[in-house]
């Protein structure tokens, strides 16, 4: 995915959005990539988009609209992060972690 968000960092000028000032249908493709990097980041402080600071603005204005939250059930973080957070995964079991190893992590939450 790095390859991706790599592609589109050389892509984003000024923003707010992908062609400029007005929200298009390449922000609305990504809008679900995009929200579910912020549901991680959000329970599992774990940043996908942290090497790339365009991106990451771009994200923050599509998550500011407000859609992502339309576009999904009342209680998509709870299923989503229950699932992909879960022990069971990578992120869940806190493999992500760039803490020494003596600390320990959160249960669904990367140090």
């Amino acid at each position: 995915m790095s390859a991706y968000f790599a592609k589109a960092e050389k892509q984003l000028d000024t923003g707010p959005f992908f062609k400029g000032e007005t929200l298009s249908n390449i922000d609305i493709a990504w809008l679900p990539l995009l929200h579910r990097a912020h549901v991680i980041e959000k329970y599992a402080k774990y940043d996908f988009l942290a090497p790339y600071p365009r991106v990451k603005a771009w994200q923050a204005a599509i998550m500011a609209t407000g859609l992502a939250e339309k576009s999904v059930a009342e209680d998509f973080d709870e299923a989503f992060t229950a699932f992909y957070l879960s022990e069971s995964t990578y992120l869940g079991t806190g493999k992500c972690c760039t803490a020494s190893a003596d600390q320990a992590c959160d249960s669904g939450q990367c140090c």
